[in-house]
Parts: structure tokens; sequence; C-alpha cells
């Protein structure tokens, strides 16, 4: 498989989710929580940022709402989970008897969807996937557009976001999975026939078929034409105009590159590779050790780390193996230049101007987190025992143990309040 990191921090952030999810009564019981977080900031600049917040009730129940970015609460917390806005629209969490449901809330915090889904993501391109589970816990999904209206029925055993404007969905037939697209209305537009679907990416979407039980890749454009023949043995969405394709070459997967016309414009030889972003893409080679090519497929970044990712402003997180096992993280330049030795036990992405850090004490395990510049800098002191990223200006943290807030850039808090530590609530 392609070394795609954002899916990888994806998968984490849904563990970590289920794990801190705890606005009702009955949240043990839910598995599928994507759209639900820890108080996190709306992504969207073109809309104005609301920020979750969450409040502990003294019988131990959470409840969640959201403030602006005076700290002002603006929606009572009141629900039992709540998404980040998008598309001005917010997914919010009700008890349902023994489960939990879901549906969406507008800026005013009035339903604007009922709660009835068993899942509920976030809205994109006016559509948002919903699903719902049936007495075999098994999901069934479809797609709501924002007046509430059904676009498809919940129906499909596996369904993607929107993306360029269409989404891949999934039909079973004699007990085998079928991919094909649906547009924004809901119609078929590719027939389902295709093993594995990706997202549509720069017009193009990669697709797999299995014959003989051997799995190919290849890629459509949004007519179901195929364009680029199914000859690779694993294949990526298009970014800044090339795609990941993987080949078999002595029974080792070889990793490279081609164009949107299937040219190979790098000769697969890498052990695994990323997705270009800022025009570098990580690549690995047979020892484990991680670089940076061009998109000449000239190495411009020695593989000289044992973690590499992305480039993201001009600055990648690197890390490199402890002695006694794990890893420590620092920042690099699209140079390759050092900009933060490898000494982190935690190293975020910048976000405006600043980066999470992490220390932890390998005996205790105890760790604190903090803030540096894009110098190394420490500017908001080692002190929090969680802390993300910076957006629009406010950090969410937490401290000692019973405290949670959201921090300036400065490190002033905004809003603080108490939270439940140990079944305790602490004032």
């Amino acid at each position: 498989m392609v070394k795609n990191l954002n899916k990888i921090f994806l998968m984490v952030i849904m563990i970590i989710i289920v794990a801190l999810f705890g606005g009702c009564k009955k949240a043990s019981n839910i598995s599928y929580s994507s759209n639900i977080t820890s108080p996190k900031t709306n992504n969207n600049k073109s809309e104005k940022t609301l920020f979750i917040i969450s409040k502990d009730t003294k019988d131990g129940i959470k409840k969640y709402g959201y403030i602006d970015k005076k700290g002002n609460i603006v929606i009572e917390p009141k629900f039992c989970g709540v998404g980040n806005f998008k598309e001005d629209l917010a997914t919010f969490a009700v008890e349902d008897k023994n489960s939990i449901k879901y549906g969406f809330i507008n800026r005013k915090a009035k339903e604007v969807i009922k709660p009835q889904f068993s899942i509920a993501e976030d809205f994109k391109e006016g559509v948002a996937k919903v699903g719902n589970i049936n007495e075999n816990i098994k999901f069934y999904y479809g797609y709501v557009n924002r007046k509430g209206n059904l676009i498809t029925e919940v129906k499909y055993v596996d369904a993607g976001n929107f993306s360029e404007g269409l989404a891949f969905v999934a039909v079973e037939e004699d007990g085998k999975k079928k991919y094909g697209y649906i547009n924004k209305e809901g119609k078929m537009v590719i027939k389902p026939q295709f093993y594995k679907a990706q997202d549509f990416s720069e017009g193009l979407a990669s697709v797999a078929i299995k014959e003989g039980g051997i799995k190919r890749y290849g890629y459509i454009n949004k007519k179901g034409d195929i364009v680029i023949d199914f000859k690779y043995i694993d294949a990526e969405k298009f970014s800044e105009g090339l795609a990941a394709i993987a080949v078999d070459e002595d029974s080792e997967k070889k990793y490279g590159f081609i164009d949107k016309k299937g040219n190979v414009v790098i000769k697969p030889k890498f052990h695994n590779v990323s997705n270009f972003s800022e025009g570098l893409a990580v690549f690995e080679n047979e020892a484990y050790k991680e670089g940076y090519i061009n998109k000449n497929g000239n190495i411009v970044i020695d593989a000289k780390f044992d973690f590499a990712k992305d480039f993201s402003n001009g600055i990648a997180v690197i890390g490199k193996n402890k002695k006694d096992g794990g890893l420590n993280f620092g920042y690099i330049d699209n140079n390759g230049n050092i900009l933060v030795e490898p000494k982190y036990y935690f190293a975020g992405d910048f976000s405006d101007g600043l980066a999470v850090v992490g220390i932890r004490n390998d005996e205790t395990l105890f760790k604190q987190y903090g803030y540096i510049n894009n110098r190394g800098e420490i500017v908001i002191n080692l002190q929090f025992d969680h802390a993300d990223d910076f957006k629009d200006g406010l950090a969410y943290v937490r401290i000692n143990g019973n405290t949670q807030g959201y921090i300036d850039i400065n490190g002033n808090y905004i809003w603080k309040d108490y939270y439940f530590l140990k079944g305790k609530y602490v004032r």
C-alpha cells in the first residue's frame, strides 16, 4: 500500500474519538463516530469559525456546544455530541432508546435535519453521507442534501464522500461488493462493476478489477471510460498532476509515478512513496529509510530518516529511531536542512506559525505538550496533558488533569473550564 499518512492518521483519530466521546450515557455503543470529535476547529476559512466545547454535569455526563473566537458561548452545551460546522451545518447526537442518533443543526442551534441516522458525516459539496445499522450490525449508507431530503435510499454497503461532483458507492451481488459512482441527484452514472474504487481527483479515479484472483488497478474518467488500463497492483489518486502506481517486479512491489495520460514519469523502483505535495514526495528505500524526490524522480533529500511526512508550507516532520525503540521527531525545510533536531516524542504540523510538540518520560510515561515556532523556539511552555493544532488563532488544550480550554498564540486562555477526572467532579 502506498505511503499515505493522511489515511493512517485518520484511522488513529477515529480510534481516539471513539475512546474520548462520552457525552451520552450510552455513548459506549458508538462504533463509528468520525463526525463527533474532541474539541477542534472548523477548517473552512470561508465560514466564521465556531469552536467545540464540552461541559461536565455533576452526574458524569458530557454536553457539547460552541464558543466564538472571543470565548463567548454562542451555542449552550446541551448536546450529547457535536461535529465541526461545514457548509454552515454541523452534526449533533442524541440518545434514542438504546442507541445514538445523529442529525444536523445550523449555527443558531436550530435542528435542520432531525436525528435519525446511526452515522452522519460532514457536508461536502452540498451533500452529506449518512448511514444506519441493521439488526445484524451491518451498516448501510445513503446521502442527504442540505434540506434534509434523501437523494438516495440508505442502501449501499459502502460509500465515499462526494469529490468533484461524484461519489463511489457499492452494492452487494452474490455476497460480493461491486463499486460504481452516483451524482448529487442520486443517479447512478457509472454502473457498479469494479472490485475497488477511490474518490475522483483531478478528473480521474483509481478503480480496480479482480479476475482469476488477481487484482489490478487502472483509472477512469467521469464518464466511466477507462483512460489508463488495468495493469497496476496498486494505484493512488492524482496529486499535482501525478499519481503513485505500483508494479510487481520479481515478486516485489515497486512504486513509481504516472501522468494523466498514463505515461510513466518516474520509473517504479521505490519500496514505498507518498503522494506529491508542494512539488516533493516521500520515498522509502529497501532499507526502510525515507527521503524526498522531485517530479523528475531525482532524489533531492537523501533517505536518512526513519519517518518522513509530506511538506506543508515548506516544512515537514521527520523522525529518527531511538536506541531503546520508538521515534524522536523534528523538522526539516524543503532543502533538507534540519530546522529542529529530532528530539520530541510528538511533533505536529505548523499552523498559524506554531506547531505542537511533546515530550515523554520513558519511565513514568508522563507526557507534556507545548508549542514551538518555525525556528524551533519554545513559545508556549511544554505544560499540557493534551494539545491540538492552532486553527484560526486558537488551540484546544488540557492541563493538570482537571482543566480544559482554548488558548491564543500567546498562550493566554480565552475560554477555560473544568472537567471530570476519574469520576470526580473537580472544582
